[in-house]
């Protein structure tokens, strides 16, 4: 999933809220697991759902080391300063 702007935690949560919700509905329908319209109906319902997202700081050393080298190559190659925060 592309971001292209910096987001707040409550827009990145925003973001991969939809991406789960059109991820479910395509993997119901891929499976015929329901019909189309109970996923149509599910999918309304989940408007109203409220994920409490709770965001924690990895401290996977793979995990972090991918992080770091994504930062740099990102920073290289847009002439950009890598911001700490």
């Amino acid at each position: 999933m592309p971001v292209t702007t910096r987001l707040t935690i409550e827009e990145l949560t925003n973001v991969l809220t939809i991406g789960w919700k059109a991820m479910l509905a395509d993997k119901l329908e891929s499976y015929q697991l329901i019909p189309r319209s109970e996923i149509a109906l599910l999918l309304s319902g989940l408007l109203y759902l409220m994920f409490n997202v709770e965001w924690g700081k990895s401290i996977d050393l793979s995990i972090s080391g991918h992080i770091s080298y994504l930062s740099k190559y990102y920073c290289k190659t847009n002439n950009k300063q890598i911001d700490q925060t």
